[in-house]
Parts: C-alpha cells; sequence; structure tokens
C-alpha cells in the first residue's frame, strides 16, 4: 500500500510538472515549432530523376520588410519562352511552425508534370497575429503577378494551395476575396483578379479552428491548442474574438468560390470538418473533387508528402488531374 501511495504521488507530480510546461505559452511555441523542423515528408522511387527536370530558386524575396517574406519556386527545366499554370502555396505548421520546404518533394513532383509552384513563407504566430499572414499571402500574390522575376508564371492561370493550417488561411483569404465586407472588417485588401483563378487545391486542413482541439483526447494537449489559437488571434479571450469569427471558414464560403481540390487523412487529421467544408461548397454550387478514406484503413495527417507511400502518390495523381481538367476547362471558355 505504501509503494501504491508513492506511485500516486510521482504520477501527480509528473503530470503538475507537465501542467506547468504546457501553461507556458512561451514553451508551447517553441516545442510546436521543433516539432514542425523533423523531416516528415519523402521521396518517391526515382526523386532523383524527376528533380533534374526542375529548375529550382530558393529564398527569393517578395516582401522586404520581413525576413520571412520569401518564397521558394519550383518550375520545369526546359528551352523557350513558355508559361505554365502556376499553384501560389501556402505551408501549414500550426499557426506557429512549419517552413516553405516542407513541400518540396511534393512541388517537385508538380513541376515536372508542366506547373509553377511557389511555396511561400510567412511571418507566423506569436510573432505576428491575424490577420497579418493573410494580408502576406495577399502581398505575395501581388508580387508575383507584377513582379514575377524571371519565373514562367502564367498569370492568367492561378491556383492557390495550402496544407493543415495554410488550407485554412489560404481558404480564409480567398473567402474574403468573394466578400466586400469581410474585406473591410479584417483589413485584408481584394486583391485578386478572380477570373484568373482557376482552383485551390487543400490538403489537411483545419477549416474550424476551435475543432483542432478534437484531435486530443489529453487535457494537457488541448490545453496547448488553446494558447496556440489564443497567439494566432492575439486575444486571450479568442473564440469569442471578432478575429476569430472572421476566421471561421464555413461561415464565409460563396458560391464564387473557385473549384476545389479537398483531401485528408483519416487518423490524427480533420476528416471532418474536410466533409463538411466539402458539402459546403457542394451546397452552394461549387464543384468540389474529394479525396478522403475509409476508416479502416488509417491515413495520417499531412499524409500526402509521405511520397514512398500509396495514398500519398494517389493523392499526387488526383491533384494532376485536377489541375489538368481546369485547364481543360479553361481552354473551352
Amino acid at each position: 500500500m505504501v509503494w501504491y501511495k508513492i506511485i500516486l504521488a510521482m504520477l501527480a507530480s509528473l503530470a503538475l510538472g507537465v501542467l506547468a510546461i504546457i501553461s507556458s505559452s512561451s514553451l508551447v511555441y517553441h516545442i510546436t515549432r521543433k516539432m514542425f523542423e523533423s523531416p516528415f515528408q519523402t521521396r518517391p522511387e526515382g526523386y532523383d530523376t524527376f528533380l533534374s527536370q526542375v529548375k529550382v530558386r530558393k529564398d527569393l524575396k517578395y516582401r522586404q520588410s520581413s525576413d520571412e517574406g520569401r518564397f521558394d519556386a519550383y518550375y520545369p527545366d526546359e528551352p523557350g519562352e513558355n508559361i505554365y499554370p502556376t499553384i501560389l502555396w501556402v505551408h501549414g505548421g500550426g499557426f506557429v511552425g512549419g517552413d516553405k520546404s516542407d513541400v518540396r518533394n511534393f512541388a517537385v513532383m508538380l513541376a515536372k508534370e508542366g506547373y509553377v509552384v511557389l511555396a511561400m513563407n510567412y511571418d507566423r504566430a506569436p510573432e505576428m497575429h491575424y490577420p497579418s499572414q493573410l494580408i502576406q499571402i495577399g502581398e505575395f500574390y501581388r508580387h508575383m503577378v507584377h513582379q514575377q522575376q524571371g519565373l514562367p508564371i502564367d498569370k492568367e492561370s492561378i491556383f492557390f494551395a495550402g496544407d493543415s493550417a495554410g488550407a485554412q488561411m489560404v481558404t480564409n483569404f480567398l473567402a474574403i476575396q468573394y466578400d466586400r465586407d469581410l474585406s473591410k472588417r479584417t483589413g485584408v485588401a481584394q486583391v485578386v483578379d478572380l477570373k484568373e483563378i482557376r482552383g485551390i487545391l487543400l490538403f489537411c486542413g483545419l477549416y474550424d479552428i476551435d475543432r483542432f482541439k478534437d484531435m486530443f483526447d489529453v487535457h494537457l494537449f488541448r490545453i496547448a491548442v488553446s494558447k496556440i489559437a489564443r497567439s494566432y488571434f492575439g486575444n486571450k479571450d479568442w473564440k469569442s474574438s471578432r478575429e476569430y469569427t472572421d476566421s471561421s471558414v464555413m461561415s464565409h464560403l460563396s458560391k464564387g468560390f473557385p473549384r476545389t481540390f479537398i483531401t485528408d487523412g483519416n487518423h490524427h487529421s480533420f476528416q471532418n470538418q474536410g466533409l463538411i467544408l466539402a458539402d459546403r461548397l457542394e451546397e452552394k454550387g461549387v464543384y468540389v473533387d474529394r479525396l478522403f478514406f475509409a476508416l479502416e484503413s488509417k491515413v495520417i495527417h499531412e499524409y500526402q508528402f509521405k511520397l514512398d507511400t500509396k495514398e500519398a502518390r494517389h493523392a499526387l495523381q488526383r491533384t494532376i488531374r485536377f489541375l489538368k481538367e481546369a485547364q481543360v476547362l479553361r481552354e473551352e471558355l
């Protein structure tokens, strides 16, 4: 009995110690960023051959006032003056972590198929709060269209893409482009030429940030998630804030929204949110190409970057099919 009490006391002390760590916001941000620095993406068989067909330019500037205002470009290594459909990609990372390099292998695989992929960085929370990240997406779009920096961009064939938190941000950004009142309320300018947008690619997005915590059954993790949301919105009472309301993608969809490819894993990810978003878009009359998985197979969050798996390769094939179909529609107009 004495040993039992000692063990209980040790476990209680350990729990209190972990709680103290989780309660420290700065430690939560630091740990989360470190998690996203760990290698995650993998390469498919023959990757080196595919890479040899692609030009890569890293750390190009789109925003002079920020060290994070950089992007990487991937495009076909072909002779001539060709221009290619262009994908603007916003990386994930739980709003506080991640980097443009996280999409590198997937971007190479798209570039070899005849696309320009531009993967941007942005100022993450807690250094910058919402809607600064969306404003930077707008700045990146304007830079891409007007400056180009010698890149073979087809300005009349633009796709937006995002993964995880990046999928939420890019969806929120595009919703603002279709909603003048939301633009005025957030201060995010309507800068996109909507007739040039061919589609949006969404991978493993969390479209209702409050439900981020539903991924975890452990109370301590839910505390950490709440602190991440607080850092993104810059508001301790973030659930009641105007910023949270403005970021709620489900409430700001319009019938003019572009064709959408949406996918997610079913294990420790946001598949239910993806399904709801797909349904809501279809209710608005938006074309949706959806890729989800049966529950008997475990497909993890950000599965599309694990290119040595059949699920990721299937997602890549479906993405390319979606892009090509959008191009055919453009040519028929």
